[in-house]
């Protein structure tokens, strides 16, 4: 893909109002798309998309939720960075799987965690499992979100970029607070504490 089409592309999906990673993986799908034919995506046919998406499910075998994933992003760019009015865009349905995740006993995940070498890696990991938290949420956990007068956290810019308050475990603040959980050895100050 050019780089005027991929920035164009990009716009479009800021104006969308979507998310980094969704923005990232709809240019991925569109890119994916182009490399397979080694042209540019506004040159392609509808026929050419159809195949490639067949390959993606028949070939490739694709979970649902990627071939989802490369569904829209490649539905996206032909609905409003280069306007297609094809009928396979609008046919394309993606069956739902409703798979039970694999989870671990908490168990499993202390040794997990006790397994981490570095003191505030353990930390992070601790608090992500402990408080239900997204990756990137417990990277933008802020000592300021800690309230341990009232035992709770505000988790800022969540999934659809929502706030929420989640209840803080007593072993978790210890985790927090505790000598060697921050990067310099020295526990981190919490209100409240």
């Amino acid at each position: 893909m050019s780089t005027s089409l991929r920035r164009r592309m990009s716009q479009d999906l800021q104006l969308a109002g979507l998310s980094d990673s969704t923005q990232d993986a709809y240019l991925r799908a569109v890119r994916g798309l182009a490399d397979h034919f080694h042209t540019p995506p506004d040159r392609l046919s509808e026929h050419q998309v159809r195949d490639y998406l067949l390959h993606l499910k028949n070939d490739r075998h694709f979970a649902a939720s990627s071939l989802g994933i490369a569904y829209s992003g490649i539905k996206f760019f032909y609905s409003y960075t280069i306007l297609r009015d094809w009928p396979t865009l609008k046919r394309l349905r993606i069956p739902s799987q409703s798979r039970l995740p694999d989870v671990l006993s908490t168990d499993e995940v202390r040794r997990l965690i006790d397994a981490v070498r570095t003191p505030h890696n353990r930390a992070y990991f601790w608090t992500v499992y402990s408080l239900g938290l997204r990756l990137t949420e417990g990277l933008h956990l802020q000592v300021r979100d800690i309230d341990s007068a009232r035992m709770m956290v505000h988790v800022r810019h969540g999934k659809g970029a929502k706030d929420r308050y989640v209840p803080l475990p007593s072993q978790t603040l210890t985790t927090l607070v505790s000598p060697g959980a921050g990067r310099s050895g020295t526990p981190p100050k919490v209100r409240g504490a």
